[in-house]
């Protein structure tokens, strides 16, 4: 993970041994390919050369941002995500083809089960991540109500690039392989994780 934060990092100009470490922990705060995030639509406008600021000032204002969109989505003590997180292990099959594939159904869906996410910017950000879930699921060869609604679920909760995340190693092992349900072996896998955080 270190060293694919890094390369990242450098290919905008982070050479420096303090602003490798500030990509480094924004890498950590809001995943893999977070410069290109729909949750983040602030992330690639800070990271865009702006006059008179330095890279180093970009990104500790990056990491301020994050920090504060971390307290909002997932409040106090993490007693949001906490919440958030039980009644995503509820879910069933059919919750998940319900949850329609039309941005608006599935972010009201995304709503319901993480309020914290829908706080942030009005809901845009649901709408954002649930326009670009048919998208990300076709990349990853999946389709139809229930996968875009799995791939949109874990969009929000670990980033769009959770698939190849080094932080979620589940992910891209579950979605390895052809044939099978492969977006509920996806789904298997996370409420593993989400078992052991949970414990």
């Amino acid at each position: 993970m270190a060293r694919q934060a890094i390369e990242r990092g450098q290919t905008i100009g982070c050479v420096t041994e303090r602003n490798i470490a500030l990509y480094l922990l924004l890498t950590c705060l809001l995943g893999h390919g977070f410069a290109t995030d729909p949750r983040h639509p602030w992330a690639a406008e800070w990271l865009t050369e702006r006059p008179g600021t330095t890279l180093r000032f970009r990104l500790e204002h990056l990491v301020d941002l994050a920090n504060s969109q971390l307290d909002l989505v997932q409040g106090a003590d993490n007693g949001l995500l906490v919440r958030s997180l039980v009644r995503i292990r509820r879910l069933t099959p059919d919750d998940f083809a319900a949850a329609g594939t039309g941005p608006e159904q599935c972010a009201a869906w995304l709503a319901s089960l993480c309020p914290g996410w829908n706080a942030e910017q009005g809901g845009a950000v649901l709408v954002t991540v649930a326009e670009a879930a048919p998208a990300l699921a076709g990349a990853l060869g999946l389709g139809g109500p229930g996968p875009i609604a799995t791939v949109a679920l874990h969009a929000m909760m670990l980033g769009h690039g959770f698939a190849s995340d080094p932080l979620c190693p589940w992910a891209g092992g579950a979605l390895s392989g052809d044939g099978g349900d492969r977006a509920g072996r996806l789904f298997a896998a996370s409420l593993d994780y989400v078992a052991a955080v949970l414990a």
